[in-house]
């Protein structure tokens, strides 16, 4: 009794597993469709920055030279020493002054070709505003979607950004100019008064770096207070960085980062070529806050942001999978089916990849690609305990659970 109990028990199973075999492989097996998912996710609005990383030296922003000619007079004594902090009209030195009447004419000589100069520039700042009232891009440029217009718009904007940076040198430009404009009137003034002692000051603040005890040119040299960074770009960095890219500076210092923006690009290496190395180009770094507790030699990092995106669709880089060329993920729809949705990616950065076209805000996203198997297929998932319960399980009609405790079985 028990050897023929055995060998129905072998029938069966022989059976079970002949049956199992015929359904997976039959063409329209419900098994092939069916892909075990365990975790997915959905998609999200981010804010993307590709950046640069360069490590940097904190340097001052200008050198200014002090220049005394023996032809204007007899020197007597220096006002400030070697560290000294100075502002603009500080006084730097004291000349004993001879040939007056020559000194004026080239003193107002030297105000004059000033004057002119700042009218220049003024005239120059003038024509750039009228040029980028002209080029301002109109409401329905912005807001219109066809990609042409898009590019249009935004070659708009580069124009604009591009006039705003040659407005904002010439004026820092011209406030030099009235520095210089100012000392020399001065100068001037002392020399008209007759006497015989002219006082030279400072047209910067910042520090006395170097005084000629010699009398040699430059007789003081002051480095300026507005802290810079210097740094390097690589020849391929010098293709994505652009004067005007905002930065952010960190250092060992501060707590925090501090905000500041590309202000120069060499065009020249800063050493000799050499076929056997690459070319470094030297690079500055303006603080947008000047009021920084940096002191020249800080070593600092540098962020250097090259592209920026705010509140677009972004998935990290492993949810992405490629048919060719074409970028792919897959989706989760409304039905409760596996979908094939492919991707317009945008800019990649810090693992996350922006989503252009091809997805929602919400749409549900598979993580592990690798898990699918095909397109349209449903999926099952781990039984999670907490969800399992009475309450729950007897919200569910009992002929569906019958349907798939037999699907389970038998397939």
């Amino acid at each position: 009794m028990k050897k023929k109990l055995f060998y129905l028990f072998l029938v069966f199973c022989a059976i079970f597993v002949s049956i199992n075999i015929f359904l997976i492989e039959k063409a329209d097996s419900k098994i092939q469709r069916i892909s075990y998912i365990d975790e997915w996710s959905q998609a999200k609005q981010k804010d993307l920055k590709k950046t640069i990383e360069k490590q940097g030296v904190v340097g001052s922003s200008e050198e200014h030279s002090v220049y005394f000619h023996e032809e204007n007079g007899i020197f007597q004594k220096f006002l400030v020493g070697e560290g000294d902090t100075v502002e603009e009209g500080t006084p730097l030195f004291e000349y004993k002054a001879e040939n007056i009447e020559e000194q004026k004419v080239a003193l107002q000589a030297e105000i004059d070709q000033i004057e002119d100069e700042i009218n220049s520039l003024e005239d120059y700042i003038s024509n750039l505003e009228k040029m980028k009232s002209s080029v301002k891009p109109t409401p329905s440029l912005i807001i219109d979607k066809d990609t042409d217009k898009e590019k249009q718009s935004y070659n708009t904007l580069g124009i604009e950004y591009s006039i705003d940076q040659n407005i904002y040198n010439s004026e820092l430009e011209i406030s030099r100019l009235e520095s210089r404009q100012s000392n020399l009137e001065e100068q001037l003034s002392s020399l008209s008064s007759l006497s015989e002692t002219v006082t030279v000051k400072s047209e910067i603040s910042g520090i006395v770096k170097d005084i000629s005890k010699d009398l040699g040119n430059p007789i003081v040299t002051i480095s300026s207070d507005t802290p810079i960074v210097n740094s390097n770009l690589t020849e391929k960095e010098t293709t994505q960085v652009k004067e005007g890219l905002n930065a952010k500076v960190f250092t060992d210092v501060q707590d925090k980062s501090i905000q500041g923006e590309v202000l120069k690009i060499s065009p020249l290496p800063e050493k000799e070529v050499n076929l056997d190395e690459e070319s470094l180009y030297p690079i500055q770094i303006k603080l947008n806050d000047a009021k920084q507790n940096l002191m020249n030699g800080y070593h600092v990092s540098v962020s250097i942001i090259t592209e920026e995106v705010k509140d677009v669709l972004a998935l990290p880089i492993e949810y992405i999978s490629k048919s060719g060329d074409k970028p792919y993920v897959w989706v989760i729809n409304s039905s409760g089916e596996i979908e094939k949705r492919e991707l317009s990616l945008g800019i990649k950065a810090n693992g996350q990849h922006e989503i252009k076209k091809g997805l929602k805000l919400g749409d549900t996203i598979i993580e592990k690609p690798y898990q699918v198997s095909e397109s349209g297929s449903r999926f099952i998932t781990p039984l999670d305990p907490d969800v399992v319960n009475k309450k729950n399980m007897n919200k569910v009609d009992k002929p569906i659970v019958l349907e798939n405790l037999l699907l389970g079985i038998l397939e």
